[in-house]
């Protein structure tokens, strides 16, 4: 958006802004507002999207997947005492 030039005073002698001033000021208003508005449009689609991916996840019957594991920690049923390993043999 173009500024008034040169020459131009942006307050009036009235004490009110030039009416030149005052006609850019509203024009970058309104470029301001729509862009907010594009803005809140597209934040309320893309909340609406995860919405219905989570409400979709909150219905499904199974429990997520998880990689398996490398140790099976619960086959034991019993972590017993641990073992003792010899990192450094000149600290023993």
């Amino acid at each position: 958006r173009q500024l008034p030039g040169a020459g131009y005073a942006a307050v009036a002698p009235s004490g009110l802004p030039a009416p030149e001033w005052r006609e850019a000021f509203d024009g970058v208003q309104r470029d301001y507002n729509e862009a907010v508005a594009s803005v809140d449009a597209r934040v309320a689609e893309r909340l609406a999207a995860l919405r219905a991916e989570l409400e979709a996840y909150e219905k499904y019957d199974l429990p997520p997947s998880y990689p398996p594991s490398d140790v099976d920690s619960a086959a034991d049923g019993d972590a017993g005492e641990p073992e003792m390993v010899e990192t450094d043999p000149e600290c023993g």
